[in-house]
């Protein structure tokens, strides 16, 4: 009577889907989606494959070509435990269209991964994905941008992997792990986001500020001002300005812009720091780096590209 129930019984239905990287380029990256179910039936099933190209910046689905739609079905009639049962596979659907020679033309393989010692900042909350607690992406705007939602009731997400790739990271995460299946979503930080990341990453405790400022735009023309005067005195031939600018909210909630010595660590260090007072005509003074928020590099085109302040 056991044996009759289990034989009749049916499996629930289960789907899954498994995205991987293929490639990127400045603007846009491509992934390959696997969708699977069940069927809810042990011998049937079906898989498709697609190929997905998204934006970087905004996270949008510019196109999505289905490369095929087919049918498994293994053989009934298979009762040897010491063999493969037999699979039939029917077409329902194969592009003739889209060649894999035109996709890594348009974008470069992936070949390269994350620093594997940074990994351990990156995290995924019910909040979203963090570094170093810092919100890169939030769980609501995964769900809107991706129309996914994690069912967090039933385990916890999960970052899968970590590559980078140009001017972006890309995260791949469980975004469904239960017993109706278990699927996964590859995550792309803008270049934005990933010139943050790696912003933090190298953060240091303490830095020398020279000076701070209401707005992002003067902030940027002092760091110019004196970059030029150290390039006037040729002190120590400075092709490239020591200074980086660091938002910053103050006890007050208020935002601050502050310019700051890029090496601030090895020159309090090195005990240098009187010397570099008189280098820049400036009281340095030592500040933490627990309210920093973002970082710019100087540049006369500041600006213009962040909108402007």
């Amino acid at each position: 009577m056991v044996s009759s129930n289990f034989l009749g019984a049916t499996p629930d239905y289960q789907e899954s889907t498994s995205e991987t990287l293929l490639g990127a380029n400045s603007e846009a990256f491509a992934v390959r989606r696997v969708e699977n179910n069940n069927q809810g039936n042990y011998y049937i099933s079906q898989e498709k494959v697609f190929i997905d190209e998204y934006n970087k910046v905004s996270g949008k689905l510019l196109k999505s070509t289905l490369l095929i739609d087919k049918k498994m079905v293994r053989d009934i009639e298979h009762n040897d435990p010491n063999s493969v049962p037999k699979v039939g596979v029917e077409i329902t659907h194969k592009d003739a269209g889209l060649k894999m020679s035109d996709l890594y033309e348009k974008y470069s393989p992936i070949h390269s991964s994350w620093q594997p010692d940074y990994n351990k900042f990156f995290t995924y909350t019910d909040n979203g994905i963090l570094f170093k607690n810092h919100l890169l992406i939030g769980t609501m705007a995964i769900d809107k941008l991706y129309k996914i939602t994690f069912n967090h009731g039933k385990a916890a997400p999960k970052i899968l992997s970590i590559q980078y790739h140009g001017n972006s990271i890309y995260i791949k995460i469980t975004t469904r792990r239960s017993e109706e299946g278990v699927s996964s979503k590859m995550i792309c930080l803008s270049p934005k986001q990933t010139r943050q990341v790696y912003a933090w990453a190298n953060m240091n405790d303490v830095y020398l500020k020279v000076a701070s400022f209401e707005t992002l735009k003067e902030a940027n023309v002092e760091a110019l001002k004196i970059h030029k005067k150290l390039k006037e005195k040729k002190q120590r031939g400075y092709t490239y300005s020591p200074l980086e600018i660091w938002s910053t909210r103050l006890k007050t909630n208020q935002m601050k812009y502050v310019v700051v010595l890029k090496y601030s660590k090895s020159i309090i260090e090195s005990n240098q720091v009187e010397n570099w007072s008189n280098v820049l005509s400036a009281s340095l003074i030592p500040i933490s780096s627990k309210r920093f928020i973002e970082r710019w590099a100087p540049h006369e085109k500041l600006n213009a590209e962040d909108g402007g302040e």
